[in-house]
């Protein structure tokens, strides 16, 4: 938004720049750009100081949600301007073609209601692709790794570059733009879902981390909340919800697809049952008597950690293993797909490493 400002600004002629829409003016794209500019760094403030790079990726992450709200009425305003102009265009050209065929009279539709379909079709785009781009700042919260954070950030800079620098082509410019963003927008679509939970996982996390919330909770003052990790009954992975066990001491998980549609509970098959501490949150794991094994079902908010105790209490689990380590930097992208409940080939545990309670 800040780009498309800029550049429309220095595009209008200095006598009639007092007349451009408020998103238009210097204000609103430079405190953009100040803002962009201090997330750029970010990694490379992390990596100078490294106890501020987590700080700061949390910071972001809510930063990402500020600037889409500040970017939606902007984005409003332009796309019910195109559509209105549109539609207007459209009704001069229908009403010249009707002096000799009277039946485009009837289909003419008012520039202000192409105005509006504009703005809902475009809000509708605008809302899958910010999911889905949000998706990253999930990732990069997520890893320790510095590189990591840099292909990510390289990846959305790709893309972005990629639309804007498709302009500048000759000829075919604007329609190659143009396809590139109905690509980004179809597959957005299909994966809003998926993105979706990922960003409640991100949000839950990142402000539990922010507000160090595993220092004031009290458990015991409501359920166990969790993050479903390894697909349970057809139950989406990172889906939101909460443990507790039911009248027939089962173990089941309640929750609400997209946090809002009627409760859904399901049960969760029995074992060998443990709680899994962890550097970011405990896990909920199954483990495998032969293989030593463990794989994680669920994953508790930060706000768990240091109270495992409490959940092995609550749930009657089997008691307390450690997180495994993986080792050596080529590990990195492994781990990173363990704390989202991906399939990795995980360390044997230890079965000394278990704490029976």
């Amino acid at each position: 938004m800040s780009a498309i400002s800029c550049y429309v600004y220095y595009r209008t002629p200095a006598a009639q720049r007092q007349h451009l829409p408020w998103y238009n003016s210097p204000m609103f794209w430079g405190t953009g750009f100040c803002i962009w500019f201090l997330f750029l760094i970010n990694t490379q403030i992390g990596t100078a100081y490294p106890p501020l790079k987590k700080p700061m990726d949390i910071v972001e992450l809510f930063e990402n949600k500020i600037s889409a709200l500040i970017a939606q009425p902007a984005l409003m305003t332009q796309l019910y301007a195109f559509g209105v102009q549109f539609g207007d265009l459209g009704a001069v050209e229908i009403t010249t073609a009707s002096a000799q065929d009277p039946f485009l009279a009837s289909i003419s539709i008012p520039g202000v209601l192409v105005g509006l379909i504009t703005t809902a079709v475009g809000l509708l785009a605008f809302a899958v692709v910010w999911l889905v781009s949000h998706t990253i700042n999930v990732f990069i919260l997520l890893s320790p790794w510095g590189g990591v954070d840099n292909v990510l950030r390289l990846i959305r800079g790709g893309l972005l570059v990629a639309i804007f620098g498709s302009l500048f082509i000759p000829v075919i410019g604007p329609f190659l733009c143009i396809a590139i963003c109905l690509i980004i927008i179809t597959i957005s679509c299909f994966t809003a879902a998926w993105a979706f939970r990922l960003m409640i996982l991100g949000s839950t996390c990142a402000w539990d981390l922010l507000t160090f919330r595993h220092k004031r909770v009290n458990p015991e003052s409501g359920s166990v909340r969790a993050f479903v990790l390894k697909p349970v009954n057809d139950i989406p992975k990172r889906t939101y919800g909460s443990l507790r066990r039911d009248e027939a001491d089962n173990l089941v998980f309640t929750y609400r697809n997209w946090l809002i549609l009627p409760k859904q509970t399901t049960q969760i098959e029995e074992g060998e049952l443990y709680a899994k501490k962890g550097i970011f949150s405990p896990t909920l794991d199954r483990l495998e008597p032969e293989t030593h094994k463990s794989s994680s079902l669920l994953r508790f908010p930060p706000r768990y950690r240091g109270h495992e105790d409490y959940i092995v209490k609550t749930l009657a689990l089997n008691g307390i293993l450690e997180e495994p380590i993986f080792k050596g930097l080529r590990n990195a992208w492994r781990w990173l797909k363990y704390q989202l409940g991906m399939d990795v080939e995980m360390p044997k545990q230890s079965p000394a490493s278990a704490s029976s309670l």
